[in-house]
C-alpha cells in the first residue's frame, strides 16, 4: 500500500499549494503536510522561487518544510543547512549585468537566501513581480555575494544579445514575455530530488511528488509516485501516475488524506 511506503514528499509551490486565482494558500493541503510531518514523513518544498521570495510572502510563518529545493534546483536546503548550491562566477555576473543595463533592462540576482535587483529604474519590473504576487526586493549593484540564478527582466528582442554574453554551459530560459531565467541548472528539479534522497539515505521507492507544470516533470521522473494537480495541463497529467483534484478543491489534501490513513 502506498501509505506504508512514503517517507518523503516533494511538493511544488505555485498552483500546487499556492492558488493564484484566490491569491492565497491552500490551507487544507498545508494542514495535511503538517500531519505528514507528525507521522515522520519528510516534506521538501520544490519550487522555482527563491528562499527570499517565500520569506517575503510570509510562507515560513505558515509552514516549515523539512527542506527546500529553490530556484528549480540551483539551491537546496535541509533544515537550515545549505547542502547544494550552483554558483555563477563573479566576472560573468558583471558582464551579464552590463549587457542588460546597456539595453535599459534589469537583472535580479539570487543567492541562497538573498535576492536583489541592480536597477530601480525599470519600466518592466513592476509587471513581472505583479504576475507572481511577489514583493520587489532591495536594489543595489552586484556586491560579490554568491549568486545562483539570475532573472533577466526585459523583452524578447534582447534575447540574442543576452545569450551572447553567457558563459559556456549557462542556460537562458524565456518563461514569460518580460522574464528569462539564467542559470547552470536548466530548471531540473529531478536532479535536486536525487541529491536530497542521497543526503537523507531514502530510497526513490519511498518518495512521492506533487506538481502541475513542465518544471515538475523531471521531479515526477525521479520519485516512485507522482501526482499532477487537476489544474495541470493534460500533457503534464500524462507524465504523472496519479491525477488529483484541482487546487481550488484542495487536490493535495485529498491525496495526502489517503496516504496518511
Amino acid at each position: 500500500m502506498i501509505n506504508d511506503e512514503i517517507k518523503i514528499i516533494f511538493i511544488d509551490f505555485d498552483w500546487t499549494i499556492y492558488d493564484h486565482d484566490k491569491k492565497d494558500y491552500d490551507h487544507k493541503s498545508i494542514e495535511q503536510l503538517k500531519k505528514a510531518q507528525k507521522k515522520g514523513i519528510k516534506v521538501i518544498l520544490a519550487t522555482a522561487r527563491s528562499h527570499d521570495s517565500l520569506e517575503r510572502m510570509g510562507f515560513f510563518k505558515l509552514f516549515t518544510p523539512d527542506g527546500m529545493i529553490c530556484c528549480n534546483g540551483s539551491v537546496i536546503f535541509y533544515g537550515d543547512e545549505l547542502i547544494h548550491a550552483v554558483t555563477i562566477p563573479g566576472e560573468c555576473i558583471e558582464k551579464i549585468c552590463k549587457e542588460a543595463v546597456k539595453h535599459h533592462c534589469n537583472v535580479e540576482l539570487t543567492g541562497p537566501k538573498h535576492r536583489y535587483v541592480i536597477s530601480k529604474r525599470h519600466r518592466y519590473l513592476d509587471q513581472v513581480y505583479e504576475i507572481f504576487y511577489d514583493n520587489k526586493p532591495e536594489c543595489h549593484k552586484y556586491d560579490g555575494r554568491d549568486v545562483c540564478t539570475m532573472l533577466f527582466v526585459g523583452p524578447r528582442k534582447y534575447d540574442d544579445a543576452m545569450k551572447a554574453v553567457l558563459p559556456e554551459g549557462m542556460h537562458f530560459e524565456r518563461f514569460m514575455d518580460l522574464g528569462a531565467d539564467m542559470s547552470f541548472t536548466e530548471g531540473n528539479k529531478g536532479l535536486a530530488v536525487d541529491i536530497v534522497l542521497k543526503h537523507l539515505n531514502i530510497s526513490k521507492d519511498n518518495s512521492i511528488s506533487f506538481g502541475d507544470s513542465w518544471l515538475d516533470v523531471s521531479m515526477f521522473e525521479h520519485t516512485k509516485y507522482s501526482v499532477c494537480l487537476g489544474n495541470g495541463k493534460d500533457e503534464i497529467k500524462e507524465k504523472a501516475n496519479i491525477v488529483a483534484d484541482h487546487i481550488s478543491n484542495s487536490g493535495v489534501a485529498k491525496i495526502l488524506k489517503e496516504i496518511l490513513k
